[in-house]
């Protein structure tokens, strides 16, 4: 017996250990974050303005998607600009095409409904179809659910054309767009994975290449192998990113942020998003996603509550008030909408046990369908049957 209590004070000593790291990774990242916002802000500007392509894939006709699409028709860019729409599943956004038409007849806009597969990747495979409508060299990969300022695209330009930049990546916040669920995902991006980006890229821990807008050249996508090089992987976007560094380029960061949309529904849905994202990193950097353990104090504190640590709840407190205090710092700084104080317990709790799950297995579901990542990333289709009743999920573009 005790041994018992030996053990248990150990352990009990140990997360509030954790827990105190945490408290102070939070507060450095906040101080960090607001660094980040108030550091000189010298936007290059476009010395010529080329043809670009912007291509959008599409999985259905999303809340708000007429509006975000018609962010890209209405750019402040004096090059010419086309809109290259394309979707592998739904025909039904054939609608919102038309109205796009009507509305900017100026704009090329081109669409394609094709259910080809060229891999694992719905997404990608889908993008692919989409390569042969693309009439420029200069290509904006963006996601349904991003929305975009005026001046997004002569933004974007102007990064790609300094010296040495071969791929552009944005930094982006969230705004909910539904219920519950969807504000925890949005809690989830603006306290937890913004920060953390902005730690990462200050601190030069990380590479990160993300996902809702990708700018390069045809030419350097043709260098690292094409779409088709990616087609089979999940965090495709992360590998974009180190193929076009292994190829002596460099992945800049805009000095903007853009705006995605959360429309999660239910909590299924959320867990499985955020546990996709989750295991991706860990099967990425498996010992650095471990140690991410310390940035989640508050179900630590309890941890050690629960251990009859003397100290767990104060120290649940204090957790609370510092992830609030990062929040605060990432309003001021890039002004996200909507934002929800109140959720952020719940979201770092629901954002553990997401963390915790990711140890346990190697399977994730996208869009409606569940996978198998190997070490590589690849992606193995698995359970095909009992896909479609996941189905459900499949309206995020991703």
């Amino acid at each position: 017996m005790p041994k018992l209590l030996d053990l248990s004070s150990c352990l009990g000593c140990v997360f509030e250990v954790a827990a105190i790291l945490g408290c102070l990774q939070l507060l450095l990242a906040a101080l960090l974050v607001r660094r980040y916002a108030r550091r000189p802000k010298a936007r290059p500007s476009c010395c010529t303005f080329p043809p670009v392509s912007i291509l959008v894939p599409l999985h259905g006709t999303e809340p708000g998607l007429f509006a975000r699409l018609a962010a890209f028709c209405t750019q402040d860019y004096a090059g010419p600009v086309q809109l290259v729409l394309g979707t592998r599943t739904h025909n039904d956004v054939i609608e919102i095409v038309r109205r796009l038409r009507l509305a900017f007849p100026a704009v090329p806009i081109a669409y394609v409904f094709d259910r080809r597969e060229h891999g694992s990747s719905r997404k990608f495979s889908n993008l692919i179809n989409m390569m042969p409508l693309v009439r420029h060299d200069h290509l904006v990969f963006a996601d349904s659910d991003v929305q975009v300022g005026a001046n997004y695209l002569a933004d974007l330009m102007a990064e790609l054309q300094q010296p040495g930049v071969e791929a552009v990546s944005c930094l982006y916040r969230a705004r909910a767009e539904g219920g519950i669920w969807s504000r925890l995902a949005a809690v989830s991006i603006n306290a937890d994975f913004l920060p953390q980006v902005i730690v990462a890229l200050t601190c030069r821990l990380a590479q990160p290449c993300l996902g809702p807008t990708i700018a390069i050249r045809r030419q350097m996508l043709n260098r690292i192998g094409g779409l088709a090089n990616f087609v089979n992987f999940l965090g495709a976007d992360y590998l974009i990113g180190k193929a076009v560094r292994s190829c002596g380029g460099e992945v800049a960061f805009a000095s903007f942020t853009i705006e995605c949309a959360c429309s999660e529904s239910t909590g299924a849905e959320l867990f499985a998003r955020q546990l996709r994202a989750a295991r991706t990193i860990k099967t990425i950097k498996p010992f650095s996603h471990a140690g991410t353990v310390v940035t989640h104090p508050l179900p630590l504190a309890l941890l050690a509550a629960l251990l009859d640590s003397p100290s767990g709840f104060l120290l649940a407190a204090v957790a609370v008030s510092c992830r609030m205090l990062l929040y605060f710092s990432v309003e001021r700084a890039f002004h996200p909408r909507g934002q929800r104080y109140f959720l952020i317990p719940l979201q770092d709790l629901f954002s553990f046990a997401v963390f915790v799950a990711s140890f346990f297995g190697r399977t994730v579901i996208w869009r409606g369908f569940k996978y198998r990542i190997t070490p590589s990333l690849r992606m193995i289709q698995v359970n095909v049957e009992t896909a479609s009743r996941h189905k459900k999920w499949a309206n995020n573009s991703d």
